[in-house]
């Protein structure tokens, strides 16, 4: 079944949780129990808060304002329940199905400024959905960026999501384009599937 999201960044930003972690370094791989790795920045910690109690890895840099969390989830459950309440659209991919649901999950309480089309690609040969979403919570002046990826194994579903101030966009984008570019699958939950160029996405119809 999906998982519901927190609102993370509303938490981490009205809350003030500024945790002053290493500035300086290269890059680190993250194995998450046996399912995936991911690479991050040296600078990005373990989240010294609960972000989301669903996600399986949760890194931070308060100082700079960057975190990022993983929620995997069985992809056979988000096809049986979302087809059961009638929430599932055949006529796109699993992928782009999930991406769906978790931008809908995402944004139920940001108020929205801007959402880029999704674009498709393949990241170490699955196929991905990537959003970036701005917009404001109530009761935080500042406007928040989200970079949502939606990644497809055989079995599993993977959303990473990344997020940042929106007034940093611009430079922190390529490092967190960089972190979901590395996501590899380790166990048996792999599909590989032919090469892609990177391409915008169709919007499924409501």
């Amino acid at each position: 079944m999906i998982q519901k999201l927190k609102t993370a960044a509303y938490v981490c930003l009205a809350l003030g949780l500024f945790s002053c972690n290493g500035l300086n370094g290269g890059v680190e791989t993250v194995e998450v129990e046996g399912l995936y790795s991911i690479e991050l920045p040296t600078y990005m910690m373990k989240a010294t808060e609960e972000l989301n109690e669903d996600a399986s890895l949760q890194y931070e840099n308060g100082f700079r304002e960057m975190y990022i969390e993983v929620i995997d989830e069985s992809k056979q459950e988000f096809i049986d329940i979302f087809r059961q309440y009638d929430l599932y659209h055949d006529s796109l991919s699993v992928v782009q199905n999930y991406r769906l649901a978790q931008i809908g999950s995402v944004t139920e309480d940001l108020k929205v400024s801007s959402q880029a089309a999704p674009v498709a690609k393949m990241i170490n040969g699955l196929n991905s959905e990537t959003v970036q979403v701005d917009g404001f919570y109530e009761g935080v002046d500042e406007e928040i960026s989200y970079l949502l990826t939606a990644i497809e194994g055989d079995e599993n579903l993977y959303l990473v999501m990344m997020w940042m101030l929106a007034s940093d966009k611009e430079e922190k984008l390529p490092i967190f384009q960089k972190m979901v570019d590395s996501f590899k699958l380790m166990s048996s939950d792999t599909e590989e599937a032919p090469e892609a160029e990177e391409e915008v996405s169709e919007e499924a119809a409501s």
